[in-house]
């Protein structure tokens, strides 16, 4: 049903990836995209990130800087008479650490879910299932090379990722500096992802 691959844009969008280890999340990546050129928003890609031992404080502490960021974009958006959306693939994961902020600040859960509910909280996972059938994974890594993007990391992976955050703990740069281009690398990799969805036109099931 099908007939023109569509996905929701806005004049400021974020798009945005977590990156977590079995003790929590200890990085929020994202990067901006005007296209309002209206300069409201510092563009480019931006991490909050945490290398310090990840108790609940560290990682709410870390997750609260992002969250304030994000709102504060999304205020000055609103304000502006702006519209806004902010990105990431498959929001399960991060809809959990948005949540675990949540209980960790009880007076943002209400502005929290209400932000999860909206539509300016955009799952490109689910856009996607909806309108396309690759005959293979969903998966961001199996689906961004189909729209041309490449990650300029090795291995790049969850299990690789939590490895080389073993040893960004442990103070070594060369792995931190692995794990902030690799997230970099994901979320261009959303941008570019839908990116493709909204310029290419694919045939219809009944055309192949």
């Amino acid at each position: 049903g099908v007939s023109t691959v569509t996905i929701p844009r806005a004049d400021v969008e974020v798009d945005v990836d977590m990156e977590n280890t079995e003790l929590g999340c200890y990085m929020w990546g994202s990067y901006v995209t005007d296209r309002s050129n209206t300069n409201i928003a510092q563009t480019g890609y931006r991490a909050f990130a945490t290398w310090e031992s990840l108790t609940p404080t560290a990682e709410a502490d870390n997750s609260l800087r992002f969250w304030q960021w994000l709102m504060n974009i999304r205020q000055r958006c609103h304000d502006a008479g702006l519209t806004f959306a902010a990105y990431c693939y498959n929001a399960s994961a991060e809809n959990t650490y948005l949540r675990r902020l949540a209980i960790a600040r009880e007076a943002l859960a209400g502005e929290i879910e209400n932000f999860i509910a909206s539509d300016e909280w955009v799952d490109i996972l689910k856009e996607w299932d909806s309108q396309l059938i690759t005959g293979g994974s969903s998966s961001l890594k199996q689906v961004a090379p189909l729209a041309g993007f490449h990650w300029s990391v090795d291995d790049a992976g969850g299990g690789e990722s939590m490895l080389k955050h073993d040893l960004a703990a442990d103070g070594d740069d060369a792995a931190r500096d692995w794990l902030l281009t690799y997230n970099r690398g994901d979320v261009e990799a959303t941008l570019a992802v839908r990116e493709w969805m909204a310029a290419t036109q694919v045939p219809g099931i009944d055309e192949v």
